[in-house]
């Protein structure tokens, strides 16, 4: 039982060491269209990403995952042609992306 504490810290370090640490950027964009709710503002986005989301699924070694990318110029292309503009006060519409 004295063992236990001694393995339980020898595996934090190991975990510690093996996770590297991507830096995450948070990008923000916000559109605003004139007489567009909120609603409305959720529906274009949501219909938005769906054009510009690109789907990879991935398969080794008996794991699997899903992994989704985005086309920002194709967002923001698909936006604009709803109608909606860039605008520092408008609906947001966020994404993170890793640093490599």
């Amino acid at each position: 039982m004295r063992s236990f504490p001694i393995v339980l810290c020898f595996a934090a370090v190991i975990l510690c060491q093996s996770a590297q640490a991507y830096p995450v950027y948070k990008i923000t964009f916000r559109f605003t269209k004139p007489g567009a709710s909120a609603t409305a503002f959720v529906g274009d986005r949501s219909a938005c990403l769906d054009t510009a989301g690109h789907r990879y699924f991935y398969s080794w070694g008996g794991h699997s995952m899903l992994h989704v990318g985005y086309d920002l110029h194709a967002f923001g292309r698909c936006m604009e042609s709803r109608g909606y503009r860039l605008d520092p006060n408008g609906y947001r519409a966020v994404f993170y992306t890793l640093a490599s």
